[in-house]
């Protein structure tokens, strides 16, 4: 079932032998765990290993019945991507051909680089756009290359903003700690001047 469910469901279904007792007492277990807890948290680790993403029509929406073939050197694979047009696979590091078929769509061939990954860092999602037979690709090339613009100005004007908006802040604060402290010195010359004053009085009297 390991190797039918690895090729044909896209599902990795691991059985982990841990010694030839198969019932093992109960002081057994605490050492059995201390034998084997590192390789099993160094397993969940290379699960994160491989690369996953979208497949969307021009629109963006999900395409259903995707196949999706992956080929490198000594191996070849195909799965199928979900009805939300989801697709993953757990691969080792190493160059990998993937190529997206449809019907009634234009295939279309990925190149990943799958490297080691840390606990921090996960792959990044490869998004694939899949065109109908027919539809022009290039007024969808100017439409990505139109909205990446109004992208990267949305996030100019939002740094400006936040900029604009640090900037006034501080000049607020400046204002207010100026003022505060124009009060202080006031307050203090007044102390001063009222002492002078009863000391004045203390030495007429």
């Amino acid at each position: 079932m390991q190797d039918w469910n690895y090729l044909q469901c896209n599902t990795m279904e691991i059985t982990v032998e841990m010694g030839c007792n198969k019932y093992p007492t109960e002081h057994e277990l605490l050492q059995k765990y201390y034998d084997h807890y590192l390789p099993l948290i160094a397993h969940i680790k290379n699960s994160r290993q491989g690369f996953w993403g979208t497949v969307t029509d021009s629109a963006g929406s999900a395409i259903e019945d995707i196949d999706v073939v992956i080929s490198a050197p000594e191996v070849g694979v195909n799965i199928s991507a979900r009805h939300s047009g989801e697709f993953w696979r757990v691969a080792a590091p190493g160059k990998y051909e993937v190529t997206f078929t449809a019907d009634g769509y234009k295939s279309h061939v990925h190149h990943v680089e799958v490297g080691h990954v840390s606990w921090a860092d996960l792959p990044q999602p490869i998004k694939v756009v899949l065109f109908m037979d027919g539809e022009d690709i290039k007024n969808h090339e100017d439409s990505l290359s139109r909205e990446s613009r109004m992208e990267m100005l949305m996030r100019r004007y939002v740094v400006v903003t936040v900029l604009a908006v640090v900037l006034v802040a501080a000049v607020v604060m400046g204002l207010l700690w100026r003022r505060k402290k124009n009060r202080e010195l006031e307050r203090r010359s007044k102390d001063i001047e009222y002492k002078g004053l009863i000391a004045d009085d203390s030495d007429s009297e």
